[in-house]
């Protein structure tokens, strides 16, 4: 599934929900998720998120801004926990920031045959 967002908090607003599962995606636009305290976060499949500051609608082709170029793909309030399943792959372009940003306190578990990539600060160049 393609999906493309472009609002400050990331294409899902988590609140109130234990875990948020992504699952054999790909996200373009400005930050994939942006967690609450305590949540945890699951990449499982193949997972691809790139943040840019701009990109074309793949509905009419016009060029719609991101609210920001300079965000991470997931970013973790306190206490949460960012888990990686197995034989998942995991790729995360930023912009102009780190790919992923933990508040305070948090875990992250990467299972077993799972790749993780990530390129932060590409500034629109490939990896």
């Amino acid at each position: 599934m393609d999906i493309y967002g472009s609002t400050f908090w990331g294409v899902v607003n988590p609140k109130g929900t234990p875990t948020i599962t992504f699952d054999n995606i790909s996200c373009t636009g400005s930050q994939m998720i942006h967690s609450a305290k305590n949540q945890t976060i699951v990449i499982k499949g193949n997972v691809t998120t790139t943040i840019v500051p701009s990109y074309d609608s793949p509905s009419n082709g016009i060029p719609i801004p991101s609210t920001s170029g300079y965000q991470q793909a997931i970013e973790m309030a306190a206490g949460g926990t960012l888990n990686f399943a197995d034989n998942s792959t995991f790729t995360g372009t930023t912009y102009k920031d780190d790919v992923i940003d933990m508040q305070g306190s948090g875990v992250v578990n990467i299972g077993k045959n799972t790749v993780v990539n990530l390129n932060p600060h590409s500034h629109g160049l490939p990896p």
